[in-house]
């Protein structure tokens, strides 16, 4: 199975990039998201994973407001990526 193209399963780091940018590319941001970073802090994770984490940035975006009130389009900013990973980390912690 294929995921934006990518092989499904662990992805290399060229391959966790695209997915980050396939999966957030029609949502409007502010700035740099940092998905390079997003691409190497993702190391392990399955398309399915960043999916989720992209899910979570989303909500974190609407959760602070960062919507533009004429077209009601989320506006993302890294500080919504920021978030949504450490939302991720404590999620993962307690289910430990």
């Amino acid at each position: 199975q294929r995921l934006f193209g990518v092989a499904a399963g662990h992805a290399d780091r060229a391959e966790r990039l695209v997915l980050w940018r396939r999966a957030l590319e029609r949502i409007a941001s502010e700035g740099d998201l940092g998905l390079a970073a997003a691409a190497d802090r993702s190391q392990g994770m399955t398309g399915a994973d960043i999916q989720d984490l992209c899910c979570l940035t989303i909500e974190e975006a609407v959760r602070a407001g960062s919507v533009d009130p004429a077209t009601r389009q989320v506006i993302l900013k890294h500080e919504h990526m920021l978030r949504a990973w450490d939302l991720r980390k404590k999620t993962r912690l307690a289910g430990q």
